[in-house]
């Protein structure tokens, strides 16, 4: 099933993808579509990695898991012409009732937005994008790690997805991007606010007794508490979300095959 098309490039100047972010933000419905992890049938997850130029020029052009084709130099809007980083993503649906793995996807997709926090979505969009557009059934969730709306422009990688694709999300981020918050107890389900400029945007999360929190954030279509419940639900048996713990660990395997091209 393929996802609408991105209504921007992602081949942007800081200038331009502030703009869009700014734009896109007014999109996002920070209200309870889903009021409980029930109500939908499967919840997908999505994760990136990426492969640095000088590891991909090496991979032979003929094979079938080839990206020669996706390295050639571009000329960016930062100058230069040179060849851009690869963003490889693993999207993976569960069903909510046994956690239990429905499908996998890969793709990957030219990272030509450099490495600048706040703008991450513009360097994985892409290949998340592709990765879930290959789904065959599309999640009623999609749980991203990163940040909802606990972004100094109001749209991390979770709003921004969301907003693009229509699928409500949550954003479950293992650092926090910007504002402040207290240290939530040590048991799990335990939480503080995380505020900026004296605005709610976020919870610090306790998803295991006496394990680092997590930083959970509508992206769309969930209020604040809509958000730290259905992550807190999702974290099954980790720190992390089920959906995006198993994305992680597709998109670490898919990684090492392509660069074990490289070695053998």
């Amino acid at each position: 099933m393929k996802l609408p098309y991105p209504i921007h490039s992602f081949d942007v100047s800081i200038e331009d993808a502030k703009r869009i972010q700014n734009e896109l933000r007014n999109l996002v419905e920070i209200r309870e579509t889903v009021s409980h992890i029930d109500e939908v049938d499967l919840v997908g997850g999505v994760d990136v990695a990426f492969i640095t130029s000088e590891s991909f020029s090496a991979l032979d052009s003929n094979s079938k898991n080839s990206l020669i084709g996706l390295s050639k130099p571009h000329k960016n809007k930062f100058g230069g012409n040179k060849k851009v980083a690869i963003a490889l993503a693993a999207a993976v649906t569960l069903d909510v009732k046994k956690w239990r793995v429905i499908e996998t996807t890969y793709a990957a997709a030219p990272a030509f937005f450099p490495y600048i926090p706040g703008f991450l979505s513009f360097r994985e969009g892409p290949a998340v994008l592709k990765a879930c557009g290959e789904l065959s059934v599309l999640p009623g969730v999609m749980i991203y790690d990163g940040c909802g709306i606990a972004h100094p422009r109001g749209l991390g990688l979770a709003s921004h997805m969301a907003v693009l694709t229509g699928i409500p999300s949550v954003g479950c981020a293992k650092s926090r991007l910007c504002g402040s918050c207290s240290e939530p107890g040590s048991a799990r389900g335990q939480w503080s606010e995380v505020l900026y400029h004296d605005r709610i945007i976020g919870t610090c999360l306790r998803t295991r007794d006496n394990v680092r929190p997590v930083y959970v954030s509508p992206g769309s279509g969930f209020s604040i508490e809509g958000a730290w419940r259905f992550a807190l639900l999702s974290a099954v048996k980790y720190r992390l979300p089920e959906p995006t713990r198993l994305a992680h660990n597709l998109v670490t395997e898919y990684k090492k095959k392509l660069l074990s091209k490289i070695s053998n």
